[in-house]
């Protein structure tokens, strides 16, 4: 890739001229290559299961870019709104811990951008519903907590604002 100086009334250049492209970095530099060409081979389906992701990761991201919490972190971190929103799509949130303390189940669950929910369900040995709800957030932001005095099996479910949903079973 060359590194091109252009004159200075001349910003930005982005684009293909001819067989050539040319992009402008964030820094302002300006670079070119040869304009890659298109593979003859057919995608296998590994390729195609991902571009398929990837459409339906940029269709939400096109919908969900006005939503305040993409705005405010685009805002702060200096990536648009639309990026922030497609990297949110591609991410599940993470479950770190589940703990149990006398009559309280403590989650501590993570997301690249926003954990929207966390759902407790709670069922015996046989798989019989006991109890289900939602955790609270703490008033420290770091745990979700859900009170219960309900003793079985622990399903936890952690969804981020892009609909992605994470399980945990304790």
């Amino acid at each position: 890739m060359a590194n091109v100086e252009l004159p200075p009334f001349i910003k930005s250049i982005s684009g293909k001229l001819g067989n050539v492209v040319y992009r402008t970095s964030k820094n302002g530099k300006i670079y070119t290559s040869k304009l890659p060409k298109k593979s003859e081979k057919p995608l296998t389906e590994a390729q195609l299961r991902q571009q398929e992701r990837f459409k339906l990761a940029n269709e939400y991201a096109k919908r969900a870019q006005g939503e305040p919490v993409y705005v405010r972190l685009a805002k702060k971190t200096g990536r648009s709104a639309f990026r922030i929103a497609f990297s949110d799509w591609c991410h599940a949130p993470v479950i770190h811990e589940v703990s149990r303390r006398s009559s309280c189940i403590r989650i501590d669950a993570s997301d690249n951008v926003h954990v929207a929910k966390v759902r407790v369900t709670i069922s015996d040995e046989e798989g019989n519903l006991l109890e289900q709800g939602d955790a609270a957030r703490t008033s420290g932001n770091a745990w979700w907590e859900f009170a219960t005095r309900t003793r079985g099996t622990i399903l936890v479910e952690v969804w981020d604002l892009a609909g992605n949903v994470t399980q945990h079973e304790a």
